[in-house]
């Protein structure tokens, strides 16, 4: 982590380049050609993509560039865990070195009182019954179970630090108890957007991410606006663990227990956590290969030995030569590690090619490749490459977002004068056009990044373990892989920006082999 008074130079030198580029926008918007080709240029910038299979490098991989004089430790994915709020076992909950308390020396920011929330509270353990067999398993997210409170007590600090998140919102225990959706304000951390922005203010109700492959992710969270894991836990813990709208940073800073003597201050728990993700979430165990390219130990040679990932028919048949790494048979057969064993997987695998790998186009991930995280800070905010297939303006649950806040002009507010409020996104076109959209659904990326064109889009998830990962899309509408199906080929999904790019037609029988094919993803 930066010192803070470099943090604050760079933030301070980011804003006049932002100030000074969106005042040279706002000229060139009032041009006659709406197309000018600083706009275009300005857009087009922020958009980047990639056909080549690799993945972000590992938290837990950094310190191989500068060991062994690295000014801080590597981290520790077994501090990760304890940070995480896990026991040893991964069973139960750990907070002795997972809350985030104390006296802050961020600017603005007060005492921080923990809520009792660590990243455990809504990445839970797997569900057991009181034989330890496991109930459901749950990737580190919410049950499925709903109401929550059928399996969770109200006494939970999932529960009493619900307010910290959505505000006092008159809908936020329903959503969360009933849907399983927690309140979201994807601008409320950003040192650069003002207090009463509309972009600071937005609220959304969003699932709670389950952690399959985190270290095969490209751009993080459901509208794609975190670059990597640490990014994402930092704006977690600042989010769900106080009810404040002040970062506090120098807390994410504590000793390592491995090193006791020092140094005496040094970032180390998101380092841990991501360590932790990125080691203990990998499914299947082959896709390490994919983490390190280089590594002999995670991409040994192809061999008839027992146990042998790979063999050299497999190299055969896809490079032509008996010679070759697991690496290499990943990248070359995206259904390599999925165990397709019946007939009607393999015809489902048929369709999944057909029908689905427009945009699940990750070997072997089945993620979206083109989730490539931009720089920091830069303008336009980056998007990433996100989706709409009509999920959002759907709104099956009929979720209210308008925000639980103070009207403007109200300062100090006191909870007693919150009101409901319809927040109104002044979203750039990429012609260089402003559209001043009312918040009446999720607008999706478009609430981080600012665009028009990112209006109601998603970030596409990976697939593995899919049967085990419902409810879903991002707000849980849809409970079931079937009602997954249903939805995609329904006039809602065919009429979205991305339903008309990537249609699907199923009869009943490629409907019933593609459920067989993703069942054992």
């Amino acid at each position: 982590m930066r010192n803070k008074n470099a943090t604050l130079k760079f933030l301070t030198s980011r804003k006049f380049a932002c100030l000074a580029i969106l005042a040279a926008a706002a000229l060139i918007a009032g041009a006659e050609d709406d197309r000018d080709s600083f706009l275009r240029d300005v857009f087009d910038r922020g958009i980047r993509f990639t056909r080549v299979v690799e993945f972000p490098g590992l938290v837990s991989e950094q310190h191989n560039a500068c060991d062994p004089n690295c000014p801080i430790p590597a981290p520790d994915a077994a501090t990760g865990r304890r940070n995480f709020g896990f026991t040893a076992n991964q069973t139960g909950f750990d907070d002795t070195l997972a809350l985030f308390q104390g006296q802050s020396k961020s600017v603005g920011a007060p005492n921080i009182v923990s809520n009792g929330r660590t990243c455990a509270t809504c990445h839970r353990p797997d569900r057991r019954d009181q034989s330890g067999n496991t109930v459901e398993e749950l990737n580190l997210g919410l049950p499925s179970t709903l109401p929550l409170s059928n399996a969770i007590p109200l006494t939970d600090p999932l529960f009493t630090g619900h307010t910290d998140d959505d505000g006092g919102h008159p809908d936020g225990f329903r959503n969360l108890n009933e849907h399983a959706l927690i309140a979201i304000k994807p601008g409320r951390f950003n040192p650069l957007i003002a207090d009463d922005s509309p972009f600071r203010q937005v609220q959304v109700w969003r699932r709670s991410n389950r952690f399959v492959n985190t270290g095969l992710a490209i751009g993080m969270l459901h509208d794609d606006r975190g670059r990597d894991i640490q990014e994402t836990a930092r704006g977690a813990i600042f989010a769900h663990t106080q009810g404040g709208d002040v970062r506090f940073d120098d807390l994410l800073r504590s000793p390592n227990p491995r090193f006791p003597a020092g140094p005496p201050d040094f970032e180390e728990r998101l380092r841990n956590i991501a360590a932790f993700l990125e080691t203990t979430t990998i499914h299947p165990p082959q896709l390490k290969a994919f983490l390190n390219p280089q590594d002999p130990g995670l991409n040994p040679q192809c061999s008839t030995a027992p146990g042998a990932p790979c063999t050299p028919a497999d190299c055969l048949r896809l490079t032509g030569s008996a010679a070759c790494e697991l690496y290499t048979v990943l990248v070359q057969d995206p259904f390599f590690t999925v165990p397709v064993r019946t007939r009607a997987q393999a015809r489902g695998r048929e369709v999944f090619k057909q029908s689905c790998m427009g945009c699940h186009n990750t070997p072997n991930v089945f993620a979206n490749i083109e989730h490539v995280p931009g720089n920091p800070l830069s303008f336009p905010p980056r998007p990433g490459h996100t989706f709409d297939i009509g999920v959002a303006q759907r709104n099956r649950f009929h979720l209210d977002f308008r925000t639980f806040t103070c009207l403007p002009g109200v300062n100090p507010c006191t909870d007693d004068q919150k009101q409901l409020v319809r927040i109104v996104l002044p979203l750039a076109k990429e012609d260089g056009g402003l559209v001043n959209v009312p918040v009446d659904v999720d607008p999706g990326t478009a609430s981080g990044t600012g665009r028009f064109e990112d209006l109601y889009r998603f970030k596409v998830p990976q697939l593995r373990n899919i049967s085990k990962l419902g409810p879903y899309f991002h707000d849980n509408s849809a409970a079931t892989l079937e009602e997954v199906l249903d939805y995609l080929t329904s006039d809602s999904y065919r009429t979205s920006a991305d339903g008309r790019r990537f249609p699907i037609e199923l009869t009943p029988q490629q409907r019933r082999d593609l459920l067989e094919f993703l069942r054992v993803l």
